[in-house]
């Protein structure tokens, strides 16, 4: 996806990922677990009303990244960056959600809640079980974002969600 679909907060977010990612050494492979980790960070340093629960408070760019140091592969210095499947998929699933929404650019809440979605039948996305090993509320985190991306007709939108209607 183009930096220029993207909001000014969505691109910062993708920036604190992928610098995260080179400061803790995974070089060659990054994945969906640093487009959380950007996008928390980016909450947490503007200050942004888009905060998971969990049952510890909200979950935070501290406890993602002590997650991400235990799962993540470490690879030998390297300017190459690639950007995993589910990278990819994330950022994919994000375009969609922003033109569904009327919008011209991705921001950081099509961010989260493509993450947020990508749990389901993946079982190459680090960032959804780290939400759920930090036992995320994910129907509250569904509903935050879809009241962030599309206002108040994100009721009906979320209603039509849990019963399976929409994608």
């Amino acid at each position: 996806m183009a930096v220029d679909t993207m909001n000014d907060e969505a691109v910062q977010a993708l920036a604190y990922g992928e610098q995260f990612a080179h400061a803790y050494g995974q070089h060659a492979m990054i994945g969906g677990e640093y487009i959380l980790l950007g996008v928390l960070t980016h909450i947490e340093l503007r200050d942004v009303n888009l905060k998971l629960r969990c049952p510890y408070g909200f979950v935070t760019s501290q406890m993602v990244m002590s997650r991400i140091v235990l799962f993540s592969r470490h690879s030998d210095s390297s300017d190459e960056v690639d950007h995993s499947e589910c990278y990819e998929r994330i950022l994919e699933s994000a375009r969609r959600l922003s033109e569904s929404a009327g919008s011209g650019f991705v921001g950081i809440e099509h961010l989260l809640h493509a993450i947020l979605i990508d749990r389901e039948d993946r079982v190459d996305s680090l960032a959804p079980g780290i939400l759920e090993y930090l036992e995320l509320d994910f129907e509250h985190a569904v509903g935050l974002t879809l009241i962030r991306v599309f206002g108040d007709s994100s009721c009906d939108i979320f209603t039509q969600m849990r019963n399976g209607e929409l994608n």
